[in-house]
């Protein structure tokens, strides 16, 4: 405590096992709104679950005119496809947090019926398939960022 004075330490939730991932926050809740840079092009793989990425990538790089030089019009062309995959990527909110708070919520909710009938039991079955898609869909994602 001496050390990091606003240090925080959360339980997280039990998701595919029987222990609890622990959260250390040097900086406590304060760090929440750290500051963004300009952001450079990075490929997401979570990008290929998506069933339009097909559609879209191509859509992004024929979109573009004609410079006069083909080195010219290739890194233009580089250069919007990739401008516009980041902004499909912001719209489609590959962010996972909202979500996956959102299906935590329901599932505590469902879980904390008194009566559990079959609706109950397959609503619980239902969200829990979702959250955990949402949690491979994280992994994959901070998996990609851990080998960068």
């Amino acid at each position: 405590m001496t050390i990091f004075p606003e240090a925080c330490l959360h339980h997280k939730g039990f998701f595919g096992s029987d222990h609890r991932a622990l959260l250390f926050d040097s900086q406590g809740k304060s760090s929440q709104s750290s500051h963004r840079s300009s952001k450079r092009f990075l490929f997401e793989n979570v990008w290929l679950t998506n069933p339009n990425w097909s559609k879209t990538l191509v859509s992004f790089w024929t979109n573009h005119g004609n410079n006069s030089s083909a080195l010219t019009n290739a890194v233009a062309t580089q250069s919007a496809c990739g401008n516009n995959l980041n902004n499909w990527n912001h719209k489609l909110g590959f962010h996972f947090k909202q979500q996956i708070s959102t299906l935590e919520k329901e599932l505590d909710q469902v879980k904390s019926r008194p009566n559990w009938d079959a609706n109950t039991v397959q609503r619980i079955k239902t969200v829990q398939s979702h959250l955990d898609i949402l949690l491979l869909k994280k992994q994959t994602y901070w998996k990609q960022r851990a080998k960068i």
